[in-house]
């Protein structure tokens, strides 16, 4: 798995280097003071956030606009990192398709993340298509409440990536596992009673299961299609047309 990922990211890296020509505006919320006052735990996360959207530098303090150039072919990059609540760096990249001439605002996100990033107008979250080439059936997630299954040699219908209305525009973890993923052991209700040291055992377990996984921040009902292809060994990740 780690071979396949990092092939995927040197390949979104390759296509934040190609031509850049059209570009977009980003800009820190003007409501920050707000945030602080009314949610001061909740975004401590945020106020130590530093982003490189398209090798463009933006930190969560700042508040000037950021001219951002946009790729003309493939996705665009957006590399974020940001302290947690023991105070340790987490560093994590997501792709995404910004538009030329569009506006976007990097918020705290108070709910189930740590940051919101969205369009000014025209925004709308996306759908993931899986094409499985292989003679293997797998299961995805591309939001945050069900699975899907994704037959052998079949494709899927267009899947909406459907998460929390308070947190729609975060990045969010889309994966293609194994069923072995979704066993009884990892299940809740099943080690919510154990040590903590089990739990973290079990979940690092129910990861091996996972076969391809990457970050995707949705904006303006982008269409994704995963393909897998015959050997189940490489992946790929494109803009429906």
């Amino acid at each position: 798995m780690t071979r396949i990922r990092t092939h995927v990211l040197f390949l979104f890296l390759v296509f934040s280097s190609s031509v850049q020509a059209a570009t977009c505006t980003v800009k820190i919320s003007d409501r920050i003071d707000f945030f602080k006052t009314n949610y001061s735990v909740e975004i401590s996360s945020f106020l130590s956030m530093d982003f490189e959207l398209n090798q463009t530098c933006i930190s969560s303090l700042d508040t000037n606009y950021f001219t951002v150039h946009i790729n003309n072919i493939g996705f665009d990059t957006l590399i974020y990192s940001f302290l947690d609540q023991k105070g340790l760096t987490v560093c994590d990249t997501s792709i995404c398709k910004l538009k030329a001439d569009e506006a976007y605002t990097i918020s705290p996100c108070t709910c189930c993340g740590i940051f919101l990033m969205i369009s000014t107008q025209n925004a709308a979250r996306g759908s993931v298509k899986f094409i499985n080439d292989s003679t293997d059936e797998f299961i995805a997630m591309v939001g945050s409440f069900d699975y899907d299954t994704i037959p052998k040699l079949a494709r899927t219908d267009f899947i909406p990536s459907e998460i929390s209305m308070n947190c729609g525009y975060r990045p969010n973890r889309i994966f293609i596992s194994s069923h072995d993923y979704t066993d009884e052991r990892y299940q809740y209700e099943n080690f919510k009673d154990k040590s903590l040291y089990e739990k973290k055992s079990l979940r690092e377990e129910q990861q091996t299961h996972v076969v391809y996984e990457f970050n995707y921040l949705f904006l303006h009902e982008e269409k994704l299609i995963v393909r897998i292809d015959k050997e189940r060994n490489i992946f790929d990740v494109e803009l429906s047309k």
